[in-house]
């Protein structure tokens, strides 16, 4: 196994995770805030729930057009968690009450694949952050069982593409 990161089982937004994205050299990977901070955000404040863009909107709206259209990156998962509300009686109670169950999303014969992201350079006085978001798409097959959207997970042939600016 030459994984260079630690295998987390449910990554938050704000953690850390790894992106692989265009370098000098050909490709780069490091490890990038979940959450996109656009490069020019001047609020003290971060932006809350960049983590997540939209497809059908990320090219149009301001908070993600720059990074569709220069700092496109790659977010290799194994899989990815989605909560779905169940009713659940309290045993002691006996109220109804609503609870979230974790599912495990994956796809069948594919131990890895990537997620399409979007990355941003981040300059907090002296620092620079990279930070990153996962393209979202409406959900299908099983996934939509579960929610309503899921990460669009790019073909292995896609990926080039997907990082080139050109494109």
């Amino acid at each position: 196994n030459n994984n260079p990161f630690t295998r987390h089982y449910n990554i938050a937004p704000t953690v850390q995770v790894p992106i692989i994205y265009p370098g000098d050299d050909g490709l780069d990977v490091s490890l990038a805030r979940w959450g996109l901070v656009p490069f020019w955000w001047k609020q003290p404040k971060l932006p809350r729930f960049t983590f997540n863009a939209r497809v059908e909107e990320a090219a149009s709206k301001p908070m993600w057009r720059e990074a569709v259209k220069r700092s496109r990156c790659l977010i290799p998962a194994i899989g990815w968690y989605e909560w779905k509300p169940l009713e659940v009686v309290d045993p002691v109670t006996g109220e109804i009450k609503t609870a979230k169950q974790p599912y495990f999303l994956h796809l069948a014969g594919k131990p890895a694949f990537a997620f399409a992201g979007l990355m941003s350079r981040y300059r907090s006085g002296e620092e620079i952050m990279l930070t990153a978001s996962i393209i979202t798409r409406a959900a299908e097959g099983p996934a939509a069982d579960v929610h309503t959207r899921m990460p669009l997970i790019l073909p292995k042939d896609a990926e080039d593409a997907w990082l080139d600016r050109e494109q």
